[in-house]
């Protein structure tokens, strides 16, 4: 996941001896390239290993990314400690703090000094990724802190009084995750594309022995059980997204029953519309009510015309990635 090698560049980093500067984009409007989460690190390469980069993540790229990384290196020489408010207009009419790009939109950023004073709250935000536990990273105009066991209803929280009094907040610890039920051709291809998407990709199948469950190395779990017996591996929030991509018309129906209570961001169901029909069919006979059904993506994905594993894949990935990124 990106977000933990960010975190474990800059403990990295710290330990080696280095001063490190992180930017942050607290908040972003119209076409901006650089939106509220994006985040990137610079050290000073100097005083760490010899092998290690200098700098990772990205605030959106172009010049603009260009020319702050120039001005962080500056500061990283001078070791000057920065704490860093600053609105980047993207437009080349703005009279102030122009980005450099022409996208229109603005960018509010933040450059923070880190050293070996936070590696107490670095460590915490390292650990909380790696346990997957809910927490919360805030920034101030004083700096980093780490919030244990506790998660606002937005991802990101930005309110600002002023330049000098404003408050950034972002869950941290669980990330996005796909549920992948089935692991044929397509919950192969469905399990690599989301890991490079950086969900975290937890794939499901009741066949041990099957070449795709083998050849399998995209998921950060792959667990062996029968598909009626799944529910309690799934875990609800805005954070969950459900796969059903199984081999066969009777497993469909299985795991959409195991799945079809579970409060979860997304469930889509792969199939021609005869079988989703008649899947829905009986489902709705045995209970589930229409409220329910309606949450259900059937059939999977964006209407792209995809016909191979890995085109069926792309369009899985493009509806949750809708999903994820609308507005509420």
């Amino acid at each position: 996941m990106r977000e933990l090698k960010l975190w474990e560049f800059i403990k990295s980093s710290i330990e080696s001896g280095s001063v490190v500067i992180l930017m942050t984009v607290l908040n972003s409007t119209g076409g901006s390239p650089g939106k509220a989460g994006f985040k990137m690190a610079v050290n000073n390469k100097l005083a760490c290993q010899a092998d290690m980069p200098e700098l990772f993540g990205t605030i959106g790229g172009g010049i603009m990314e260009y020319d702050l990384v120039e001005r962080v290196k500056e500061y990283l020489k001078t070791g000057e400690k920065v704490r860093l408010f600053q609105k980047l207009f993207h437009n080349k009419k703005a009279k102030v703090n122009r980005s450099g790009l022409i996208c229109a939109g603005t960018e509010t950023i933040f450059l923070c000094s880190l050293n070996s004073d936070d590696l107490q709250i670095i460590n915490s935000i390292v650990n909380s990724f790696i346990e997957r536990k809910p927490s919360l990273l805030k920034i101030t105009p004083e700096g980093i802190s780490f919030i244990n066991h506790r998660r606002n209803k937005n991802h990101i929280k930005f309110e600002k009084l002023s330049e000098d009094k404003w408050s950034y907040e972002e869950n941290i610890g669980i990330p996005n995750t796909v549920y992948v039920i089935g692991c044929g051709h397509v919950g192969l291809a469905v399990s690599k594309i989301m890991s490079q998407l950086d969900f975290y990709v937890i794939t499901f199948d009741d066949r041990p022995d099957v070449i795709t469950v083998k050849q399998n190395n995209f998921s950060h779990q792959l667990v062996i059980k029968n598909f009626n017996e799944i529910g309690n591996d799934i875990s609800e929030g805005e954070y969950s997204y459900v796969v059903i991509v199984t081999t066969a018309y009777p497993s469909d129906k299985t795991a959409l029953l195991s799945v079809i209570d579970k409060k979860v961001k997304y469930i889509g169901l792969m199939g021609s519309k005869v079988k989703i029909k008649k899947i829905f069919d009986e489902v709705r006979s045995e209970g589930v009510s229409e409220e329910k059904l309606k949450f259900v993506h059937a059939p999977i994905g964006e209407k792209i015309n995809s016909n191979t594993p890995e085109e069926i894949a792309v369009s899985i990935a493009a509806e949750i990635i809708k999903i994820k990124n609308s507005v509420s």
